[in-house]
C-alpha cells in the first residue's frame, strides 16, 4: 500500500527514494494488512477504512488495495500465504506482495510435524 503524497524523498537525485525505512503509520497497516491475511480474517479487509487512521493513511483511494481482495478471494482454506518485496520504502510505499500456495502449506505442515 502506498501514499504518495507522503513519500519521503532523501539522497542526491531526483526519484532517490529507495531507502529502505517505513514511517509508524506505514509499517503498523502493513502489519495489520499481514496479521489479518494470516489469520484468515479477510471479511475485516473489505471493511478497511474502520481499520484505524494508519490503514486510512496508506490507503488514500482503493484502486492499488483492491486487487488485493480479488486475490484474498480465490485463497482456498488448505493454502499458505508467503509474501515477499516486503520492504517499506520512501517512508510510505510498501509493495509487499503474496503468494498463495496449498503446496507451501504442506510443506509448513511437514516442517512442523518433523521438528
Amino acid at each position: 500500500m502506498h501514499n504518495l503524497r507522503r513519500l519521503v524523498v532523501k539522497g542526491n537525485g531526483p526519484g532517490d527514494f529507495n531507502n529502505t525505512f517505513g514511517l509508524d503509520w506505514a509499517i503498523e497497516a502493513n502489519e495489520l494488512f499481514k496479521r489479518l491475511i494470516n489469520e484468515n480474517r479477510h471479511s475485516e479487509l473489505t471493511n478497511y477504512l474502520s481499520l484505524g487512521d494508519a490503514v486510512r493513511l496508506a490507503v488514500p483511494t482503493p484502486e492499488h488495495y483492491l486487487p488485493l481482495l480479488y486475490v484474498l478471494a480465490m485463497k482456498q482454506e488448505n493454502e499458505a500465504v508467503n509474501y515477499f518485496n516486503d520492504q517499506p520504502v520512501g517512508g510510505s510505499l510498501t509493495m509487499t506482495s503474496l503468494i498463495i500456495d496449498a503446496e507451501l502449506k504442506k510443506a509448513q505442515y511437514a516442517r512442523q510435524m518433523s521438528s
